[in-house]
């Protein structure tokens, strides 16, 4: 015996309502293909199934509020070099030369700053020995930055910041890099009051 498939057609139920897709749905996929092209640089956009095209987008929604969660809990964010150059957020107060040494504290000009710079400068040397990984053994370039550093590597990333610290070291040693014995630095005050320098490279 030979075996046939049969298709049958049911009758629709005419008193069942079938919702239908009205314009403003193909108009919003439309936006989100767009978003996905200009907003989130989506490659294929153009390609993607409507179903696609909803799934991929709530994807990049939610990886943008993931994004901007982890980003608000960062201590000591980076900012474009450009944001250095805005002095409404800082005056300068005087310039230092590093080959002087610490003849900047006769300095006039920076007597009443002198503890506060004292401060920032012995915060350079400063030293930790403390469990930063929780890894079995921590890595050696822990050792080999004052603790400001590694802070502020630290707090400056979402993840642990050990590859910023690992890059530290590692121009610390490049022969190439000037030394600041030939640099300057202009000491700065804080709109909150706080004392800090700009290094001049």
């Amino acid at each position: 015996m030979r075996n046939h498939t049969a298709f049958v057609a049911m009758p629709l139920n005419p008193w069942c309502r079938v919702e239908t897709v009205d314009s403003d749905y193909y108009s919003k996929i439309s936006e989100m293909r767009t978003a996905l092209t200009e907003q989130f640089n989506y490659p294929g956009a153009n390609d993607l199934s409507i179903t696609d095209v909803e799934e991929v987008y709530e994807s990049c929604l939610l990886s943008v509020v993931n994004h901007e969660r982890l980003v608000g809990s960062v201590k000591y964010p980076l900012y474009p070099t450009s944001e250095i150059e805005i002095q409404s957020k800082w005056s300068k107060i005087n310039t230092i030369h590093f080959k002087d040494g610490g003849t900047f504290v006769s300095n006039n000009e920076l007597t009443e700053h002198v503890p506060a710079l004292l401060k920032l400068f012995s915060s350079f040397v400063q030293y930790e020995r403390k469990k930063r990984t929780s890894w079995v053994k921590d890595p050696t370039v822990y050792d080999a930055l004052p603790a400001m550093i590694i802070n502020i590597a630290q707090h400056s990333r979402i993840n642990s910041g050990y590859w910023l610290i690992a890059r530290c070291v590692r121009h610390g040693h490049d022969p190439k890099m000037q030394s600041l014995f030939c640099n300057s630095a202009d000491i700065i005050k804080l709109n909150d009051g706080s004392i800090g320098m700009l290094i001049k490279m």
